[in-house]
């Protein structure tokens, strides 16, 4: 039985609550991630931003010019990540099995849990680490039995896939 401690991220990029949402946008672009912990004054985790979060703050607006248009998105330079972050953050502990986690992933509708040893949240695990995982078991030919029929007649394969077809996505 696999674990989350194989599966997730340790290295963590948080942002603050009181950061504003263009810095956090250029964090997480910088590192080509899609969510942020978020860390309240005495650093301890109060929400996650997400790209969703972000995409929930745009401020956009048509510019028509002779002969076409542009689309010009920006943040309002006073809007913070407290007012878009989600919270509280759900967490699960490194010894999680997977399927437990993909499970809960699948019912919540959430792509991404913070990872934890006791009270320490020591990495993050999201939608494209299992993705990851299982484009391994797709490439790994020691694991003959995972062949792309078995992986893709799994329940949790089936159910994912349904929810995100469903998402649109």
């Amino acid at each position: 039985m696999q674990t989350l401690s194989k599966c997730m991220t340790d290295k963590l990029i948080t942002t603050h609550e009181n950061e504003s949402l263009a810095n956090a946008y250029r964090l997480m672009q910088i590192n080509n991630i899609r969510h942020l912990p978020v860390l309240n004054r005495y650093d301890e985790v109060v929400g996650i931003l997400s790209d969703r979060d972000l995409l929930r703050a745009l401020k956009t607006q048509i510019i028509h010019q002779p002969g076409f248009k542009v689309e010009d998105a920006k943040f309002d330079p006073t809007e913070i990540v407290y007012e878009y972050m989600s919270s509280p953050v759900k967490t699960f502990d490194k010894k999680t099995p997977l399927d437990q986690v993909v499970q809960s992933m699948i019912k919540d509708k959430i792509s991404c849990y913070l990872i934890s040893d006791g009270q320490d949240i020591v990495g993050i695990v999201s939608s494209e680490n299992f993705l990851q995982l299982l484009l391994h078991y797709l490439r790994d030919e020691k694991a003959s039995s995972w062949s792309l029929e078995r992986i893709l007649n799994t329940p949790w394969i089936q159910s994912a896939s349904n929810s995100l077809s469903q998402a649109g996505i």
